[in-house]
């Protein structure tokens, strides 16, 4: 069920990844140390630092930047523990709820990048193609 954190690379015996608390970070902290895996090494892997996935092993999700880093961050975790990501997502949703879809801006429109017309354009190049014919036609009179 969604308790379980399946291995994806484990032939045998225990299958469902548990840990003795159940959370999220305590079955990657587990599949990790049974591969023989160091912190340092996931963190290298990952490219997530230590301290992040030290928070992220101890469950204390709220003291990472937000909640997209911290479900980036067991994605990629379960993926170097050789973890079924999706899994890991789902024990993750259960504990803290699912994402929140973006807020909408108190502001709509004023970051919205405006197509710019062609028209302008035309015109710049209308009076530079201007300017140097008048500047031709000086050049030849005299």
């Amino acid at each position: 069920m969604a308790d379980r954190l399946i291995d994806e690379n484990d032939a045998g015996g225990d299958r469902s990844g548990r840990a003795a608390s159940g959370s999220v970070g305590a079955l990657l902290r587990d599949l990790r140390e049974r591969r023989g895996l160091t912190i340092e090494a996931v963190s290298q892997e990952t490219r997530i630092p230590m301290a992040s996935l030290r928070l992220v092993e101890e469950g204390r999700f709220g003291e990472l930047p937000a909640d997209v880093f911290a479900r980036g961050f067991v994605r990629s975790y379960a993926r170097a523990v050789g973890a079924d990501p999706d899994a890991a997502i789902r024990l993750y949703e259960e504990a803290h709820g699912p994402s929140e879809p973006p807020k909408a801006s108190r502001w709509p429109g004023l970051f919205r990048m405006r197509r710019r017309s062609r028209f302008g354009l035309f015109v710049t190049l209308a009076v530079f193609a201007a300017v140097i014919a008048l500047l031709v036609s000086f050049v030849y009179r005299r």
